[in-house]
């Protein structure tokens, strides 16, 4: 198994430069034929979502399920990321936003502090108040 990042993903998934693309393709192609996996961290899906943010976010949220479900990828918290996902999809933050929260909620945290009014409206985010 090889570790990927995230620009890596996003040449892959977006074809953008022939060049880079070619190379990362003829060694994805090269450990498919091994039976070789690569590993995504939550991290690298985090980096891979800042970076394709300029794309709606239905169809960023569309690829991203297409990457968890490949076979090709062993994906770090894959549950966890998952449901991140599933917020991501439907609430006003970043995806490691979500990432954060749901891997907060199951190392058992109440909730995930945050200063992002935004997020404060979010299930499992709360504001930090004085005295509290």
């Amino acid at each position: 198994m090889r570790g990927v990042d995230a620009d890596v993903l996003a040449c892959y998934v977006t074809e953008d430069d022939a060049a880079r693309f070619a190379a990362v393709d003829a060694v994805i192609e090269r450990a498919r034929a091994d039976g070789e996996k690569f590993f995504v961290t939550g991290l690298a899906l985090c980096r891979l979502s800042d970076i394709l943010a300029a794309h709606e976010r239905t169809a960023l949220c569309d690829l991203l399920d297409r990457l968890l479900h490949l076979e090709l990828f062993e994906i770090e918290n894959r549950q966890l990321v998952l449901k991140a996902l599933a917020r991501y999809r439907m609430g006003p933050g970043k995806l490691a936003d979500y990432l954060m929260a749901e891997i907060s909620k199951s190392a058992g945290c109440r909730d995930m502090l945050t200063l992002a009014p935004a997020m404060a409206a979010e299930r499992g985010f709360a504001l930090p108040l004085a005295g509290a």
